[in-house]
């Protein structure tokens, strides 16, 4: 899907509903921008409930094994997103 936008004054990017709709977002969600290549990709950043639907990766005890399994749980949903997009 491709849809032009506009950028506001104080550099604002504006969503269509289309976009909005294709993504999931509500207000208040928030998303990551990732710039490359000359482009600007936009992901949502999943919130408690679908990082919960999400595959446990391994068993966390301590609080270093924890912020491991945000990184994991992180890249898994980056990375299956990512496969959503090509």
């Amino acid at each position: 899907m491709i849809v032009e936008t506009q950028v506001g004054s104080k550099g604002e990017l504006f969503l269509s509903k289309q976009i909005r709709d294709s993504l999931g977002l509500k207000p208040g969600d928030r998303i990551y921008l990732e710039v490359t290549e000359g482009k600007i990709i936009v992901r949502k950043v999943p919130d408690l409930i679908e990082l919960l639907k999400m595959p446990r990766i391994g068993k966390s005890e301590t609080p270093e094994e924890i912020e491991r399994d945000i990184e994991e749980m992180n890249r898994f949903q980056y990375e299956t997103s990512s496969d959503d997009s090509d």
